[in-house]
């Protein structure tokens, strides 16, 4: 194929300290990577935006240097963004039919159950997702298209999130001449890029683990059955250091990522870290393994909540593919083996799969969203050669036509 005819596809991850975008296309099965870029920002505290102009200004370089690097305009992309009021909702409809069922009255069936959701004026629906349909007493996975029945009832999952945000980040992308044709929840992009359809079907748990939050995604089945946020990310564990070791929050930064691990038995005990101390008082070293105890403390905390969470809901016990960490705070030595050795759950870290990219690094956990958003968008193309099913029928025209101004 020449490259006038590849049809390219760019991304826009806007997370809690930084701004990634991607830009890439799509060969057989697998997604290549052409350019990756990211922008620190001060844009947002504690999962808010609190000031719009470094999040338009982190945007605007993180475009001007993908451009740079690919020779492509870019215009349009489909992007996620940080968001602490990400949760998922049970919804349910019924309909009544009056010979059998096509894909009229299963687009009507999703408008009923999303009306019969309390929904509030501030919260927007980003995914419908089915989890089963009933006709009569029998139970079809899938849309029971041509059965002949007088009644369908349909049980889904709604991933929903914030409106206000979603507008914010939508008129800073305006303003660095960006058009966003879709918003994707982070991470059902990270799933895109990190989990196998044999993970989805034996059931996993994939947490993403940012700077201000934490982002959880549980699959049962092969369906989503759970999507939930933590507040506690990579942030939390810094600030714990800096209170706990009485430095400034970069040199408890470079502290964790240089000598950190989630788990104490990883780190010699002769080892030491120099401490940079506050004001002008000089600085000190200590064990290695007293930084350690702070990061395993604050590491405890954040699986308790996780594996809490996810046994409330029955999910525990059913994630035979285990859990999957990915995201920047991921990548602390030791929390792997803190899940195995302290919990007794299978747990790993994951890097992209199917993709096809120069770096090492854009396949590690630290890009999944941004790289995950490009599979996505490749699923959404595929749409076209397929036929239209309920999965793919409510909003795939609209999308469709989205999506294909995203080709550059």
């Amino acid at each position: 194929m020449s490259k006038e005819n590849v049809q390219y596809f760019a991304s826009l991850e806007v997370g809690s300290s930084k701004v990634a975008m991607a830009m890439g296309c799509h060969t057989g099965d697998k997604t290549e990577l052409v350019a990756l870029t990211q922008v620190p920002h001060k844009g947002m505290h504690q999962g808010q935006i609190v000031d719009a102009r470094e999040i338009i200004s982190a945007i605007r370089k993180a475009k001007n240097e993908l451009e740079v690097t690919t020779q492509q305009q870019i215009t349009t992309v489909v992007a996620s963004v940080t968001d602490q009021t990400l949760e998922s909702l049970h919804a349910r409809g019924v309909l009544s039919i009056k010979k059998t069922v096509t894909i009229k009255e299963i687009a009507e069936i999703q408008t009923v159950a999303e009306e019969l959701v309390p929904l509030r004026s501030d919260r927007v629906i980003l995914h419908h997702l089915p989890l089963f349909y009933k006709v009569g007493s029998q139970k079809f996975p899938e849309a029971p298209l041509g059965q002949k029945t007088t009644s369908l009832e349909m049980h889904s999952l709604l991933i929903v999130g914030s409106k206000k945000i979603q507008q914010t980040v939508r008129d800073c992308a305006q303003q660095a001449e960006l058009q966003i044709s879709e918003f994707v929840a982070a991470p059902i992009a990270a799933a895109e890029a990190i989990l196998s359809i044999e993970d989805k079907e034996k059931g996993v748990a994939l947490v993403d683990i940012g700077s201000a939050m934490t982002q959880v995604l549980a699959y049962k089945a092969g369906k989503v059955a759970l999507c939930h946020v933590l507040q506690i990310g990579g942030a939390h564990f810094t600030n714990d250091l800096a209170v706990g070791l009485r430095t400034p929050q970069l040199s408890a930064e470079k502290i964790k990522k240089n000598h950190g691990a989630a788990l104490v038995d990883l780190v010699s005990v002769e080892e030491t870290v120099e401490i940079e101390s506050l004001k002008s008082e000089p600085s000190q070293r200590i064990p290695a393994r007293s930084v350690c105890e702070i990061l395993e403390a604050r590491a405890e905390e954040t699986l308790t909540l996780l594996l809490r969470k996810l046994n409330d809901e029955d999910l525990l016990s059913q994630l035979k593919a285990g859990i999957v960490l990915t995201g920047g705070g991921s990548q602390l030595p030791g929390l792997p083996e803190l899940g195995e050795f302290t919990f007794d759950v299978a747990m790993r870290r994951g890097g992209a799969l199917n993709l096809l990219a120069a770096s090492p690094l854009a396949q590690g956990p630290a890009y999944s969203v941004v790289v995950g958003l490009l599979q996505y968008a490749r699923e959404q193309q595929a749409l076209l050669a397929t036929d239209f099913t309920f999965q793919n029928f409510k909003g795939s025209l609209t999308r469709i036509k989205k999506y294909f101004e995203n080709i550059l």
